[in-house]
């Protein structure tokens, strides 16, 4: 968590080097709520969902008119992230998967990145996960505040970001997939599985009812990037449906986002020797939703199904490839694939299916050399992780601060409209009134 915390405030008031168009106009939305103007949806810059706007109000009201304010909300929001991954891949998978996953997302350029500036997509994973955590638990113990609760976050995933929306086909497909194939425990669990669906009902509603009345802003941004639209309002070359695909599969180990704001132009979530142990844990959780065996792969210190409700495979891993699936389609369906602020909903599951990856070298390793090497054998393996993170953590800190923060297309982004080159795109968020601060600007 330290790491985690550091990489997300270290000179957080300097790098990014100023507001970019985006934070600005949320700034802007901050400064009413401030004076008392309260919306269920900000109707600004295509509209935006609200929560992480609140969380800035809150923040800026603490910290007074800044950029630094604005985006410590990204940074705690994204430290809670890390945190919230821990906990939901320890109570699927068990302690060590948990620690892997938590040490996989702490130190990922992209959530890093991500954390630092205040753009609301960053608290959809948190409030994703929460919905999943407490769901598992409901469905584990029984408990009906428990699917409250789970039904509670459920509906403030909606109120996080326009990707977050797809989160209902999520919550569908995992209740379905439970009843299909666990059906006793679902039924058993009926009343709580109803009250989940009502909280999440009720919760959502202020915004449902917002959208009936206010059609456009529901669809707008939706329709202006859709992958079916041949003349979308983007600023990259229109794709196909084939090309988007393509994109997001090549993410992960070929060419992440080419969008400076999120990513090194082109640089993957992985690199090769990581993006193994990604592959070797995909691989695994999709064999797991179809073993009907107690044991899978004879890894007998990986849990995964004994955490299970009992049924058909395993549930654990049923859950994650229906996040991954799902959560994947917002930029499968869009043009300027791959794009990550579009995927932060999925980017906990990533990280989760890579420490499988993870846990599943590491036990094969420590029973390989358990004959010859006794224990030190897997103290070997638990030092080549530990030194193998080491290396991504500095390099993600190099590629930030000491590459991308330095960056020309970087610097002008961020820039004040009246000092950019005049070929730049620009979209104007003047308001003589009212100003955020930036040190950078």
């Amino acid at each position: 968590m330290g790491v985690a915390i550091f990489l997300r405030v270290y000179n957080i008031d300097s790098v990014p080097p100023g507001l970019y168009h985006d934070e600005a106009v949320n700034g802007l939305d901050v400064l009413d709520v401030l004076r008392g103007q309260f919306s269920i949806f900000f109707e600004r810059n295509n509209g935006r969902e609200p929560l992480f706007i609140y969380f800035q109000a809150i923040s800026v009201y603490f910290l007074g008119n800044s950029a630094l304010a604005l985006r410590l909300a990204s940074a705690v929001v994204g430290v809670l992230t890390v945190l919230a991954t821990f906990l939901l891949a320890r109570e699927w998978f068990g302690y060590r998967v948990g620690l892997l996953s938590m040490a996989g997302i702490a130190i990922a350029f992209w959530h890093v990145d991500l954390s630092r500036v205040g753009l609301r997509a960053i608290s959809t994973p948190l409030f994703l996960e929460l919905s999943l955590l407490f769901l598992w638990r409901a469905l584990k113990g029984g408990r009906l505040a428990t699917f409250v609760l789970a039904g509670g976050f459920s509906g403030l995933t909606f109120y996080t970001y326009s990707s977050a929306r797809l989160a209902v086909l999520l919550f569908a497909s995992i209740l379905l997939a439970e009843l299909a194939t666990n059906y006793k425990n679902i039924r058993g669990h009926w009343r709580g599985v109803a009250l989940f669906v009502l909280a999440t009902v009720l919760v959502t509603m202020p915004l449902v009812i917002y959208f009936a009345a206010h059609p456009d802003y529901f669809s707008e941004r939706v329709q202006q990037v859709s992958i079916f639209n041949e003349r979308p309002a983007i600023e990259s070359e229109p794709m196909t449906f084939q090309q988007s695909l393509q994109g997001a599969a090549e993410m992960f180990f070929i060419a992440g986002d080419r969008n400076w704001r999120h990513n090194i132009q082109g640089r993957p979530v992985f690199d090769p020797l990581s993006g193994a142990f990604f592959v070797t844990g995909l691989v695994w959780a999709l064999v797991a939703n179809v073993r009907r065996s107690q044991r899978l792969l004879t890894i007998e210190t990986l849990p995964v199904v004994g955490r299970s409700f009992g049924g058909i495979g395993s549930a654990p891993a049923r859950w994650l490839m229906l996040w991954f699936f799902v959560m994947l389609l917002p930029d499968v369906l869009s043009h300027e694939s791959p794009n990550f602020l579009r995927l932060t909903g999925l980017a906990p599951a990533i990280f989760i299916i890579a420490a499988l990856g993870y846990a599943l070298a590491w036990q094969s390793g420590a029973h390989a050399g358990a004959a010859r090497l006794g224990r030190l054998g897997n103290a070997f393996f638990a030092l080549f992780l530990a030194a193998l993170f080491s290396l991504e953590g500095f390099t993600t800190f190099q590629d930030y601060f000491g590459r991308w923060a330095k960056l020309p297309q970087v610097y002008w982004l961020s820039m004040p409209i009246s000092s950019r080159p005049p070929s730049s795109s620009t979209r104007s968020t003047v308001d003589s009134r009212r100003t955020l601060r930036s040190s950078s600007m």
